[in-house]
């Protein structure tokens, strides 16, 4: 059974895979379920989810809650909300944490204020002790606030994927139980009606969730190149990003730095380009499942770090690249 010292996670699945940065939040709620000396608990809602017991286990995670339901793989807040709300007013845990992303963002306001529950948004830090302290950056970042909870009952929070445990190999073995929840969704009282969704603009979606990305190096060459990679960009669907001497050049927002001193990326692929491999890079691409190198240098350090390595002329491939994508899309329109 639950406990009233435990802490449970928000988790979302798709494709057979936990979501971007699922890992580094189980790590989180492992801490701090052993500072409370409470279970870990992960919640999942949609399709079905065989074997992901098995990774669960692998970073502590000692129950699952599941509502198995094909409609679920979307999300409805109003839907959401009173399932969760229900579970975690039947089961007290004492913190309740989801990412900071777009789901987490929308869904914990009104699961806080459906249960009187309070709440703290972008954390960067959370600390148990006697009380639990909450820490979040203010002011662009330039100050820290930190928020107290005394007593007993849940709390609610979201967390920066920013600040979340580096990757690292899980060390634990626990034998995660599954609960299937048997909520009959027809029941639940909605006023939205979800009519279409909309996939968001790779040119302005979050780099830190976008599915593909192309990441551009000094080996992209000058500035004047830039405009194929976003042409490429485009075809395929993906974000650009760049490591930061890219970024200082001007050429990318800072906000589309990846690395140590920018945001880590958990796409399912990244094509960096004309990246040499530097620590400060890489250390932001450690949760993308399938990484494309190309360099014209066979020695760079990118391809210890790529699924796949291309030694070529970055620019020339890209461009017969895009050339053969916008072929192939005029074949295919009947152009």
């Amino acid at each position: 059974m639950a406990g009233a010292n435990d802490v449970w996670l928000l988790l979302a699945a798709a494709e057979g895979r936990l979501g971007a940065y699922a890992d580094g939040l189980m790590r989180e709620g492992r801490r701090l379920a052993d500072a409370l000396e409470g279970d870990l608990t992960a919640i999942l809602l949609g399709p079905d989810i065989d074997r992901l017991e098995e990774t669960l286990g692998k970073f502590g995670v000692n129950r699952l809650y599941h509502q198995r339901d094909d409609s679920l793989a979307d999300y409805h807040p109003e839907i959401y909300t009173a399932l969760l709300g229900g579970l975690v007013q039947r089961h007290q845990p004492r913190l309740f944490l989801s990412l900071a992303a777009s789901l987490g963002s929308d869904l914990m306001p009104r699961l806080a204020a459906a249960i009187g529950a309070p709440l703290v948004m972008n954390c960067s830090n959370i600390e148990t002790a006697a009380e639990i302290e909450f820490t979040k950056r203010v002011q662009s970042g330039r100050l820290q606030a930190t928020f107290t909870a005394s007593g007993g009952g849940t709390n609610l929070a979201t967390l920066d994927p920013e600040y979340l445990p580096d990757p690292e190999d899980a060390k634990r073995d626990t034998v995660t139980q599954r609960h299937e929840v048997t909520v009959e969704l027809a029941t639940i009282p909605t006023r939205l009606e979800i009519t279409s969704r909309q996939k968001a603009d790779p040119k302005t979606v979050d780099i830190r969730e976008a599915e593909i990305v192309v990441a551009l190096g000094n080996g992209v060459g000058a500035k004047e190149n830039i405009a194929a990679y976003e042409q490429f960009a485009e075809l395929i669907g993906a974000a650009l990003g760049g490591s930061r001497p890219v970024i200082d050049s001007g050429v990318l927002p800072h906000k589309r730095q990846i690395g140590q001193t920018g945001r880590s990326i958990s796409a399912r692929l990244a094509i960096l380009c004309g990246i040499s491999g530097s620590e400060y890079f890489t250390k932001g691409i450690d949760q993308v499942a399938t990484k494309i190198a190309i360099n014209s240098d066979r020695d760079a350090a990118i391809f210890k770090h790529a699924d796949l390595g291309i030694v070529a002329d970055v620019n020339t491939l890209i461009a017969n690249l895009t050339a053969h994508l916008k072929n192939g899309a005029k074949r295919g329109g009947g152009a």
